[in-house]
């Protein structure tokens, strides 16, 4: 499968595309799995289960402190597949989906 069939497949769940969008339009650029919860009003689990889906595609990465995991997109993906992401975020059916947090 190529790799612009894998990320269409991987984006085409609403959640995982609202998780890449919002990843993609913070300002501080990672976020928490409790932030995400909040934002997309979803079960933990669920949320969790979209998480790890994306993880192994190499779409985010994480990070650890202290007792918070946070998540970004990857470099390689927002090199890849930047132009896409700017188009999407574009659409205004997206911009429900973007971060709201403000850098401190």
């Amino acid at each position: 499968m190529s790799s612009m069939n894998k990320i269409y497949k991987l984006l085409s769940s609403k959640l995982r595309l609202a998780i890449v969008m919002h990843l993609y339009s913070c300002s501080i650029s990672d976020c928490n799995v409790d932030d995400l919860v909040q934002q997309f009003k979803v079960k933990q689990a669920n949320l969790s289960k979209n998480l790890k889906i994306l993880l192994d595609s190499n779409i985010i990465e994480f990070t650890k402190n202290k007792r918070f995991i946070y998540y970004k997109l990857t470099n390689s993906f927002l090199e890849e597949f930047r132009e896409i992401l700017d188009f999407t975020a574009r659409r205004n059916e997206i911009k429900s989906y973007f971060c709201k947090c403000k850098k401190s």
